[in-house]
């Protein structure tokens, strides 16, 4: 049998189990689209310690070496990133364009909240407090309190995995001007781990044309947006777009 033509790659978020995307697995199965969603180095383990001495790198090695096993059976692949998972599905289609149909990313941190994430006020406090404090709390952030209480990943993180996503974020904002691929971009005005205005950024810094790019808005999910209060419209939003690209 030859190749499909489309496959999907899913990449979850920092601290993140596959589990965080797993509401898109079922309509994807529906449209037979063959999928990926890998579990990221040190992510969904027993303890946060496995992300000890895990860098961002890794995170990237192993999106493309998922997408190097969904390209056996298919010509192109869409990417879909949550949160840090679109940071690195950024790096990916900068990097393999040719191997990219379309981009859609969720939720993703071109600027984050935290005073010392870069670009923030006490970015330059940033190393201090990486030396001073060895564990970062991740509290979850819904605005739904009951879908918290299912919440399953990491309470806390060692803190040189937070520089690391620090300086991921700064690397793929520089990877935006390197991408024409179609781009679905989705933000909720709530979330206050992201700084909404992420959104606007991705939208004016890729160098997909302005026809083929698009932001849709959400107005009540905290930072989780496939899981949150909105996850269901979430969802609807990707698997239709997904199924444009068929």
């Amino acid at each position: 049998m030859g190749k499909k033509a489309l496959g999907v790659l899913i990449l979850h978020g920092f601290t993140d189990t596959i589990h965080s995307v797993r509401i898109l697995e079922s309509p994807l199965i529906e449209l037979g689209l063959p999928y990926c969603i890998p579990a990221l180095r040190g992510h969904g383990e027993g303890s946060p310690e496995a992300l000890q001495r895990v860098v961002w790198q890794d995170w990237v090695d192993d999106a493309k070496t998922a997408m190097g096993d969904l390209l056996r059976d298919v010509e192109k692949v869409i990417v879909i990133g949550f949160s840090m998972g679109g940071l690195l599905g950024i790096k990916l289609t900068a990097e393999r364009h040719h191997c990219v149909d379309s981009l859609i990313l969720v939720a993703v941190p071109a600027q984050l909240h935290a005073p010392i994430a870069p670009g923030r006020p006490f970015h330059f406090l940033a190393p201090v407090m990486m030396r001073m404090l060895k564990k970062w709390p991740m509290i979850p952030v819904y605005a739904d309190r009951e879908l918290a209480k299912e919440h399953d990943s990491y309470s806390w993180v060692p803190t040189d995995s937070i520089q690391s996503l620090f300086d991921l974020s700064i690397e793929s904002r520089k990877s935006l001007k390197n991408i024409l691929a179609p781009t679905l971009i989705l933000q909720s005005r709530k979330d206050i781990t992201v700084k909404p205005k992420s959104a606007d950024i991705i939208y004016n810094e890729i160098a997909t044309p302005a026809g083929e790019k698009k932001v849709v808005w959400f107005q009540k999910s905290g930072h989780q947006m496939l899981r949150d209060c909105e996850k269901d419209r979430v969802a609807r939003e990707v698997i239709e777009y997904v199924k444009g690209r068929l």
